[in-house]
């Protein structure tokens, strides 16, 4: 019954994404593309053996990938990540992420 209820408001987000406001044509390309891309990976993986050894290589560079994406995500910072040397001169963060030797 959740689910029948979230369906509307789904659509609705399905609705405002900004693919559906591009010219008619170039919207067709888009999505034949995405389509075609969708396909490809359905086969490859289809073709494809895992094994758990694998995939557990693969979520540990997931989480990696994940946690690279969170250390280099603007914290509020009008400039972003920016050597110390920049941020003393903005008088900005403070954070020390790494040293490099």
């Amino acid at each position: 019954m959740r689910m029948a209820r979230r369906l509307p408001g789904q659509a609705r987000a399905i609705g405002n994404w900004p693919v559906w406001a591009l010219p008619r044509r170039l919207r067709g390309f888009v999505i034949v593309v995405i389509a075609a891309e969708l396909a490809a990976i359905g086969i490859a993986a289809s073709a494809a053996t895992f094994a758990l050894h694998d995939l557990l290589v693969f979520g540990v560079l997931l989480g990696c990938t994940a946690f690279a994406v969170e250390l280099t995500r603007k914290a509020g910072e009008q400039g972003g990540i920016m050597t110390d040397v920049q941020a003393r001169k903005k008088n900005l963060g403070g954070e020390l992420l790494c040293y490099v030797w």
